[in-house]
């Protein structure tokens, strides 16, 4: 079962607000912070490369878990496209830890993302196979993103 919007805000009440203005850059790609955002309100890009991913307006969306759980720095720019409220979790896994309903909301957010990069991969393989020329390496290439697995740092 999901957490609901309000179960969210509500483990994160206490956590300090911070308001970003519409324009600002509010996470940068390839910057570390061990900290999550939990949306309040307003508007956000995602972007990687420059290139737009997505755009989250729901209050409970949260940002910054992959960082904070990889402890890599960030994989995506946010961009704050309407003025925006967060909570700002600072001590971010140890809130998680005290909220294991937080952590599993996390984590299904995260198992969603990969089911949606399965389908689109296995799209483009089967797009591709038949090809002989360099597309044609999208499938082995693609294969081995897929299987791949590191060892936990």
């Amino acid at each position: 079962m999901a957490l609901e919007t309000s179960q969210i805000l509500e483990i994160c009440k206490d956590q300090p607000e911070v308001t970003v203005e519409a324009g600002e850059t509010i996470i940068r790609e390839g910057g570390l912070h061990a900290r999550l955002l939990v949306l309040i309100e307003g508007s956000v890009q995602v972007s990687k490369n420059d290139y737009e991913i997505n755009v989250v307006d729901e209050p409970g969306s949260v940002f910054g878990e992959m960082s904070l759980l990889l402890n890599r720095s960030h994989t995506a720019t946010l961009r704050a496209l309407t003025k925006c409220r967060f909570r700002a979790v600072e001590n971010a896994e140890k809130l998680v830890e005290k909220n294991p309903v937080l952590f599993v909301h996390i984590a299904r957010l995260l198992a969603l993302r990969l089911d949606c990069l399965n389908h689109y991969l296995a799209d483009i393989k089967s797009q591709f196979s038949d090809r002989e020329d360099h597309f044609g390496m999208m499938d082995e290439v693609l294969d081995s993103l897929m299987h791949q697995q590191s060892s936990a740092q």
